[in-house]
């Protein structure tokens, strides 16, 4: 069987087994990362958001499959494209919206990409203790979830997303700056290649303050010093965190 996408039933997944590719729903919104185990809870969770059937890397059948499935073929012309158009301005591909009221679905789906981003950060703090990051990516792939969210309602995208809050998290910083950039990169004519590249910027600008003290969390303002000195060089160690990785162009590190 060729490389590509197939659909499966929950039924037929194995418990305990490890998916090494990202799973999807049948509308190509991610449901779950690269690596993440297919455990009763995950699948339990699937079926309560009412979801039976799935979209899997074809590589991942008999890792993640019980002997006798089927794996539904999709047809190619049905398929999603996996990034958004490259070389075409996304402003040219927003729909217009503005007649329509807030959706609920939309809401939901916004929701799901916020754990995803979130679980991916986590990932990336436990390689970051590790001392070696192998790939971004999950965070493409949160880049891409958002930008096209923002074609198909960018107001309610950006709204949501990007609202003001009091949150000092730097997860929940760093979702909210890579959709507001997005959307300023948008509004200026940039490709789908450029604002794809600057919510990926966005989301890693600050991987840095998850190798610092606790005290680097605390507001600017209230920092002595020395501390002062260690925070201003979080950006530093934000690029050597990602030099090697091979989706970090030079491009994102000048930038970070």
């Amino acid at each position: 069987m060729s490389q590509g996408m197939v659909g499966i039933s929950l039924d037929e997944l194995c418990l305990g087994t490890v998916c090494k590719y990202p799973v999807e729903d049948r509308r190509g919104m991610l449901l779950l990362g690269a690596n993440a185990s297919i455990t009763s809870d995950v699948v339990r969770n699937l079926r309560d958001r009412e979801i039976l059937q799935i979209r899997i890397d074809v590589r991942d059948v008999d890792a993640i499959c019980v002997d006798d499935a089927e794996p539904i073929a999709l047809n190619p012309e049905n398929e999603r494209k996996e990034r958004i158009a490259k070389a075409t301005p996304v402003k040219d591909l927003l729909i217009d919206c503005h007649d329509q009221g807030l959706s609920e679905a939309r809401s939901q789906q916004l929701d799901e990409v916020m754990v995803l981003a979130k679980a991916h950060f986590e990932v990336l703090r436990e390689q970051l203790n590790e001392n070696v990051v192998l790939s971004t990516d999950g965070f493409v792939e949160v880049a891409n979830n958002y930008a096209r969210s923002m074609i198909e309602d960018h107001d309610q995208t950006v709204g949501e997303v990007g609202a003001a809050t009091v949150s000092t998290d730097v997860d929940d910083r760093s979702i909210r700056m890579a959709v507001l950039g997005m959307a300023v990169a948008t509004e200026m004519g940039l490709t789908g290649h450029q604002v794809l590249e600057l919510g990926l910027t966005a989301l890693l600008h600050d991987i840095g303050f998850h190798l610092m003290e606790d005290s680097m969390s605390k507001p600017v303002e209230l920092m002595n010093e020395e501390e002062l000195w260690e925070y201003r060089k979080h950006p530093i160690v934000s690029v050597s965190c990602v030099s090697e990785v091979p989706q970090i162009s030079e491009g994102i590190q000048i930038a970070m």
